[in-house]
């Protein structure tokens, strides 16, 4: 095991890092953000230029890099609901709105209260098809929005991490989604299981 400044197997790179290594690395991140109007860019530009060690300090360190704001965060900003301004009825459906009587959904299981009748059964079993179906369209946008961010390499490795999928599986979902734009046309085909 080595001494001093070098690494102990019993720590994190997190921890190695001295509370002005973070405070240099924030500097330059604020420097950056401020030169791209106060938001600083995605992930895939900080790579491309060379940003990739401050940005995993970012990671590493959140809390010194909150005040930050990055383009994720300026991205969810323009599509938050203003207040005082009507919205249009939403095409897209909240996870709540599957909710049926008498079934409790949890990751690992459905639990199913005895005495359900037929016909909330079957509307249980219509709505489990659907969102099977929906999944890998919302798998295929989530990688297709990946690749336009952070590149296909960058993208199927954190895609594999994020849902556990195959790579195969991914590139499946991929391939139909940028086949099939978001549109009318993507109700009337069905993903293979």
């Amino acid at each position: 095991m080595h001494t001093g400044s070098q690494w102990r197997g019993d720590e994190t790179r997190a921890a190695r890092r001295s509370p002005m290594t973070i405070h240099r690395h924030v500097e330059v991140l604020e420097t950056v953000a401020a030169q791209h109007g106060g938001v600083l860019p995605p992930y895939k530009w900080l790579n491309e230029h060379s940003y990739f060690t401050s940005y995993n300090v970012m990671l590493d360190h959140p809390k010194e890099f909150r005040h930050i704001k990055t383009y994720e965060q300026f991205e969810a900003e323009q599509y938050k609901p203003k207040p005082g301004i009507m919205q249009p009825n939403s095409k897209f459906k909240k996870i709540s709105e599957y909710h049926i009587p008498g079934a409790h959904f949890a990751p690992t299981g459905l639990e199913i209260e005895p005495g359900m009748a037929e016909k909330d059964w079957m509307t249980l079993g219509r709505k489990l098809a659907l969102v099977h179906q929906s999944v890998s369209w919302w798998i295929g946008d989530f990688l297709q929005y990946g690749f336009r961010t952070y590149g296909k390499k960058t993208t199927f490795d954190l895609a594999r991490q994020a849902t556990g999928y195959t790579r195969q599986a991914l590139y499946s979902c991929a391939r139909i989604a940028k086949r099939f734009p978001r549109a009318a046309c993507r109700s009337t085909y069905r993903l293979p299981p």
